[in-house]
């Protein structure tokens, strides 16, 4: 009787599960990265490089979306050369979660350059870190078989839901959410402004109020434990667009970025400001996410305006 059962429970499910099987196939390119952590963007990026080998790297660049989407992978290898370089910025990045990002990635893969991009935002209450587990980051690219990963991390609805959602984020750059990757791990945004989402345009940095002064600690932190590496940090100002700037923003800007370079500069590194000239809306997705043309020109210009390092 309870065999009969079984088989009958077992043949009710077989269609639900075969339909599941060609669902799954259907979307067999975009099906979502392991779920090594809470992030999709940083989930997608870290099966990115594990799928290089993962290779030695010379240059990194780690953060928020800011360094995602605004660092220009064609501006970075024009300034620096052939070198192996990857992006690993990512969506809603901390800064205490790109510190942590930034020194297992290097411990790991022996880069000697790293690029961090960050404006306000990252400095304030605006863009809290969360909860990440460099262990399980590092476990899952250096050790982990892609299919011991997934049985790790079997959360059937996170995977169903997001496949779908995968066609769009990898295809279009006009979506917020474009994770289509360029060779190097870059995804500059490029939003026509009739596609633009109106809250995202007009949105504002956040206000003084908004800071949190122990997050220039985590920046020298970072700094100090890269120096004793021998590892040269260099830390971009994301510019914020023309048609919000105004005098008492241009004046925070520069506070902001004469904070960073008085703990950073003295250990080797250097920090670049962008805001030392107008950016135009036009070369903006929203308010902060430059455009295609934006983020070359914002690459290049704060990179040709490195000091030489010191001895």
């Amino acid at each position: 009787m309870v065999n009969r059962f079984l088989k009958e429970v077992i043949l009710l499910c077989l269609p639900i599960l075969a339909g599941v099987a060609l669902y799954v196939f259907h979307y067999r390119d975009t099906f979502p990265a392991p779920r090594v952590s809470d992030n999709l963007s940083l989930n997608e990026k870290l099966r990115f490089y594990k799928a290089t080998g993962p290779m030695p790297l010379d240059v990194i660049a780690v953060g928020s979306s800011m360094t995602l989407n605004n660092l220009n992978s064609r501006a970075v290898l024009e300034h620096f050369g052939p070198v192996r370089y990857v992006n690993f910025g990512t969506w809603g990045q901390g800064l205490a979660n790109t510190r942590d990002m930034v020194l297992a990635l290097q411990a790991r893969t022996g880069a000697r350059t790293v690029l961090v991009c960050t404006n306000l935002m990252e400095f304030s209450s605006e863009l809290p870190s969360l909860p990440l587990d460099t262990g399980q980051v590092t476990r899952y690219v250096w050790k982990d078989a892609e299919v011991v990963a997934y049985v790790r991390t079997h959360q059937v609805a996170y995977y169903l839901r997001n496949m779908e959602a995968n066609v769009i984020r990898r295809r279009d750059a006009a979506n917020y959410e474009f994770l289509g990757f360029d060779a190097h791990g870059g995804a500059t945004l490029d939003v026509p402004p009739e596609q633009r989402a109106p809250a995202r345009w007009d949105k504002q940095p956040p206000g003084p109020h908004d800071m949190v002064d122990s997050l220039y600690g985590v920046a020298e932190d970072l700094g100090r434990e890269l120096a004793a590496r021998q590892v040269r940090l260099i830390w971009l100002h994301s510019p914020f667009r023309h048609g919000i700037m105004n005098d008492a923003l241009r004046s925070r800007v520069r506070q902001h970025t004469e904070r960073l370079r008085a703990a950073l500069v003295p250990l080797g590194h250097a920090v670049v400001d962008a805001d030392d000239q107008p950016w135009p809306d036009e070369e903006y997705s929203d308010y902060s996410h430059l455009n295609g043309p934006g983020a070359y020109r914002f690459t290049a210009a704060c990179l040709s305006d490195l000091p030489t390092p010191g001895p």
